[in-house]
């Protein structure tokens, strides 16, 4: 078996616990590296063995994760009834108790399929939002051999590609969000953990130039935009970056917009001396692996891809990520970025150049900038830019990360610019010892009362926050770690009861790190004297 982390054992009991209490088709959102194929087996396993009779398939998109899922509960739960119905790895089991699956095999044998008690989908957010498409076609099939089926999604990124959460909307699959803080495994916890390697950004001097390229369904028109990042010489000076900046570099991984556009940076890398390939949707699975093989070999050193290696790839020692294909999908910002935060032996970092403006467009990656609904704006970030070496930041850093210049405490900033820390611990939480607190009862029509929270610095209001221990689902799971972590013990019965326990016995942290990337103020570290004592 496999020895689980804490927070996987804790995302496996979050599922449970949600089952127990609901009847809904819950999502599990699990940053990129925390192991989803870990808690997805563990969860399986002691599905079938409290529960017999379970049968089960698990969908996804790409071979390469059919895969690893299966490999996973083998490991996990050896003797277990497991099969495969790919016909990318051509095998097309149908009986087993346990079933790994294409979506795309899967959709077209249905009836042979049968019953199932729980469909898992991983990569959740690629099922389609409005009434079609084949991952909505094979839940609907499904359900006429059991109306009950539990629909349980697994993903990096809980939002549509079109805005909004994947929870939201009369068109859901998905009613409710079970967040990768309240499993204690967001990147940022995964970061402090070791589990993930840190992300790094250097100026580049090479921007894509995407003004006035269209949008459609979310994200940009690929034709047109193949034409924008093509113009004019950027491609061969945004090389020249990538050749200077990963001369110490390992592996380069490199995100291009279109086939043309991937052939021409091969081209040019393949000119300057760099061992460089391309692969694409259309390039033969045996060409595919190969290229693959030798990048993890670490013989081939730039793999230069197309839209093929967001999902399901994995090669540890990548150290350099270089965006040149601008997107309005933070799924997919968040996706690409990942493929540089697994740990590998002597990788201390891995370095972004991002001459596609995504960080600008979805803010770091450990606090991306969820997509709002069609129709509403989102305010970007303010930007402050060293005049030194040209670094973009956010304009609470004092020290250049680029060049260590040091900044005035006040400064003016763009206000329609956007953050190019790639990291929010490079924008620099805002560390602030509160002084007092004030809780009061928060009541809002059609909602149990919660508990807020402020927290003051002398006469300043820094932050506030709203516990909801008497709501349902996720938020009361956040509140009852909130409890814990403030109060300990037995949670209160009433509203009125935890406002007197509070104003009495609450424990005060030291610190409070308080992020002000997003619109309202958020508290992303709490230190209390006992843990500052032990450090």
């Amino acid at each position: 078996m496999i020895n689980l982390r804490d927070y996987q054992h804790k995302a496996v009991e979050l599922l449970y616990r949600y089952f127990q209490t609901n009847t809904g088709n819950p999502v599990l959102e699990a940053p990129t590296g925390a192991g989803k194929s870990v808690i997805q087996a563990e969860f399986l396993r002691k599905a079938v063995r409290d529960y017999p009779q379970t049968r089960a398939i698990c969908l996804t998109h790409v071979r390469e994760l059919i895969e690893q899922n299966c490999l996973a509960l083998h490991r996990q739960a050896p003797g277990l009834d497991i099969g495969v119905h790919s016909a990318s790895i051509g095998s097309r089991d149908i009986y087993n108790q346990v079933i790994f699956a294409g979506i795309q095999s899967a959709a077209r044998k249905v009836n042979q399929l049968g019953y199932f008690d729980l469909i898992l989908i991983d990569e959740a957010h690629l099922v389609p939002q409005k009434n079609n498409g084949q991952y909505r076609e094979f839940i609907a099939r499904a359900k006429l051999f059991n109306p009950n089926v539990k629909v349980i999604g697994f993903t990096a990124t809980p939002y549509r590609l079109g805005g909004g959460l994947l929870v939201e909307g009369d068109d859901r699959i998905f009613t409710d969000l079970i967040a990768s803080e309240t499993a204690q495994m967001s990147i940022r916890d995964l970061l402090n953990a070791g589990h993930l390697s840190p992300l790094t950004t250097a100026p580049v001097a090479t921007r894509l130039e995407v003004d006035g390229t269209k949008v459609r369904g979310g994200d940009y028109v690929l034709s047109e935009l193949g034409k924008a990042v093509t113009a004019g010489d950027k491609t061969e000076k945004a090389c020249e970056e990538i050749i200077h900046f990963g001369a110490d570099r390992q592996g380069w991984l490199v995100f291009a917009t279109t086939v043309a556009h991937g052939e021409r940076i091969t081209d040019e890398l393949l000119a300057h001396g760099v061992n460089a390939r391309m692969i694409t949707g259309n390039t033969p699975r045996e060409e595919r692996d190969y290229a693959v093989s030798q990048y993890k070999a670490r013989t081939l050193r730039a793999l230069v891809n197309v839209n093929v290696l967001t999902t399901g790839f994995d090669a540890p020692h990548t150290d350099l990520l270089a965006f040149l294909r601008p997107t309005k999908s933070p799924g997919l910002y968040i996706q690409s970025c990942g493929r540089g935060m697994r740990v590998s032996p002597g990788k201390e970092n891995c370095l972004v150049l991002d001459f596609a403006g995504n960080i600008q467009e979805h803010g770091p990656v450990d606090n991306v900038r969820p997509p709002k609904r069609r129709g509403k704006r989102t305010q970007p970030a303010p930007m402050r830019e060293c005049d030194d070496c040209g670094t973009l930041m956010h304009p609470s850093v004092r020290l250049c990360p680029g060049c260590g210049k040091e900044f005035a405490a006040e400064i003016k900033v763009d206000g329609e610019a956007s953050s190019l820390a790639i990291l929010s611990s490079e924008a620099g939480p805002e560390v602030i010892e509160p002084t007092r607190y004030r809780v009061s009862i928060h009541s809002k029509e059609g909602k149990p009362d919660s508990l807020k929270v402020e927290w003051y610095a002398g006469l300043r209001r820094i932050v506030t926050e709203w516990v909801c221990l008497f709501h349902t689902g996720m938020a009361r799971e956040k509140a009852a770690i909130w409890w814990g972590q403030h109060m300990g013990g037995d949670l209160p019965q009433s509203i009125e009861e935890a406002v007197r326990r509070t104003e009495s016995e609450l424990a005060k942290p030291l610190e409070l790190h308080v992020s002000r990337i997003t619109e309202y103020p958020r508290i992303v570290n709490r230190v209390f004297p006992r843990e500052a004592s032990a450090a």
